[in-house]
């Protein structure tokens, strides 16, 4: 008697099509998801990275401007020992407030020397006219820092120490002495744009979670190893085996029964797949 199983093996075979075309379209459609979410995160991540490089900028200009202020109010403080020409070290020794690391003002104690040096340089080659603005600033020096705020403030706290010097009495007894600080509303953005940039820091590092999660998205690669599997087992074993008949009944038995367990076990791997994509929704939320 001949045992013809060519019918079981194409029906097994075009049912776990059927099944493997819906699973194939899920995937595709959970990867196309993942993709466009992918895109819409890097596009979020990169709004985020020019907005911290814009923050950043005006925070660092404003930081500039602060340590600039502290500078002066240090060279405010310290116009003897500058008109002395004696070395930052000495001068930051011997200042009450140091508001300014020793670090921060070195640059700016420097700079002050030269422009104390421009100062008295052009001052010389005034011999003795009187060629000076309302201030008191000899015109040459005024041109040659006309562009730079805190070059022409030095020459102008130089200028009047010179003179208090010159006249014997203290250096701020006629004029009051400058405090040089951050506008109140320069400090309130300064305020601000930290803030802005901690709530940005925090809204990067959620982001770049969120890019390595999409790297590799949970269940995928599980999804394409039993789309795989399922295909190999129940699709091409079966087709290979085709057209397929035999006399000897054990044998019949024994392939109807192997091809029936592995279309059984791939739809069972199938579902035990779909439950576990749900449990791990239900867990994320």
């Amino acid at each position: 008697m001949s045992y013809d199983l060519t019918s079981l093996f194409t029906t097994v075979a075009a049912a776990s099509a059927s099944i493997v075309a819906i699973l194939g379209g899920f995937i595709a459609s959970k990867l196309i998801s993942i993709n466009g979410d992918r895109k819409a995160v890097l596009i979020k991540l990169g709004e985020m990275e020019q907005r911290e490089k814009t923050k950043d900028s005006e925070l660092a200009q404003l930081k500039k401007e602060e340590e600039m202020n502290e500078a002066l109010n240090f060279i405010t403080d310290n116009l003897q020992a500058l008109v002395d020409r004696k070395p930052m070290d000495e001068a930051y020794r011997n200042d009450k407030q140091q508001s300014i690391s020793k670090e921060a003002m070195q640059p700016h104690w420097d700079r002050a020397l030269e422009i104390h040096a421009d100062y008295q340089k052009s001052r010389n080659e005034m011999n003795g006219s009187t060629d000076c603005n309302e201030k008191g600033i000899p015109t040459a020096f005024a041109v040659m820092y006309a562009d730079d705020n805190f070059g022409y403030t030095v020459g102008c706290l130089i200028a009047i120490k010179l003179k208090s010097i010159e006249i014997g009495y203290p250096t701020f007894m006629f004029e009051k002495k400058p405090i040089f600080a951050l506008s109140d509303l320069a400090k309130e953005r300064k305020g601000v744009l930290e803030a802005e940039l901690r709530d940005i820091a925090i809204s990067k590092e959620q982001l770049e979670d969120e890019k390595k999660r999409l790297t590799k998205p949970e269940g995928m690669k599980t999804g394409l190893v039993v789309f795989a599997l399922f295909s190999l087992l129940c699709i091409v074993f079966p087709l290979s085996l085709s057209p397929f008949s035999t006399d000897n009944a054990c044998t019949a038995w024994l392939l109807k029964l192997l091809i029936l367990v592995l279309f059984t076990a791939g739809l069972t791997g199938i579902i035990r797949y779909l439950v576990s994509l749900l449990r791990w929704k239900e867990s994320k939320r």
